[in-house]
């Protein structure tokens, strides 16, 4: 199986993916629904794939633009493919969360941004299987090279190298599972629990506030903020 990181510029991979599953039990999605929009609320940095030969900051940009998402929600006509733009727009509304959020603790001192801290304490306190996966279907890749062509962006041959397994039923996996399978490298990229802790131990507040606003912006009644204390898992390590 293909195993691959993401290189995240705003809620780390982890993040992206906590955010995605806990707006989609908000909307009341079915699981298939669920596995569609969770992979749509982490796959715009898929152009920042490590060593997929994806790790591309221009592309990562246009991944990111207004242009894209309206090309997306403009070619989305399957059930599948609107669900996972919705995802996708998830993932947009939380970077705008994270990027102020990682600002006000680095300007307070902290030595490093929310992304992959946050991504620490979620790998370290066990919210997530290991050989974690999102999966995507042929109509959903080929929203995604359509929708490129739509904006008008630069050609690219096919989506970024490695990134797709093809599998015998036309699906695709795209792999989170190196923190759990190669765990010396995942924790060489992040930071080190006890000082991600430190400095973000209020990362839920965030988490929480990201979901809300996607919640508000798809048109449905925003949930009431999650008291303190947050919820935790048991660490796995």
């Amino acid at each position: 199986s293909l195993v691959l990181t993401l290189v995240a510029g705003a809620w780390g991979p982890f993040g992206h993916i906590l955010i995605g599953s806990k707006v989609a039990s908000q909307l009341g999605y079915t699981s298939q629904d669920k596995v569609y929009f969770v992979a749509g609320s982490v796959m715009p940095d898929m152009a920042l794939a490590y060593g997929s030969g994806g790790d591309n900051t221009t592309m990562h940009n246009l991944f990111h633009s207004p242009k894209y998402l309206q090309a997306l929600e403009t070619l989305a006509h399957t059930r599948a493919q609107k669900v996972w733009t919705q995802g996708y727009k998830v993932h947009l509304i939380g970077d705008g969360v994270e990027t102020p959020y990682s600002v006000l603790k680095e300007s307070q001192g902290a030595p490093f941004g929310a992304d992959f801290a946050v991504d620490a304490i979620l790998v370290y306190e066990g919210w997530f299987p290991r050989g974690y996966s999102i999966k995507i279907n042929s109509e959903i890749r080929s929203l995604i090279l359509q929708a490129w062509n739509l904006a008008g962006f630069p050609k690219f041959s096919g989506m970024p190298n490695g990134m797709w397994v093809d599998g015998a039923v036309g699906n695709f996996n795209f792999y989170l599972g190196i923190a759990y399978l190669y765990p010396s490298f995942f924790w060489s990229i992040v930071p080190p629990y006890a000082q991600a802790k430190l400095w973000y131990r209020d990362y839920y507040t965030y988490i929480d506030l990201s979901v809300r606003k996607a919640v508000a912006a798809l048109g449905k009644p925003v949930p009431t903020p999650t008291p303190y204390p947050y919820p935790t898992r048991r660490p796995w390590r």
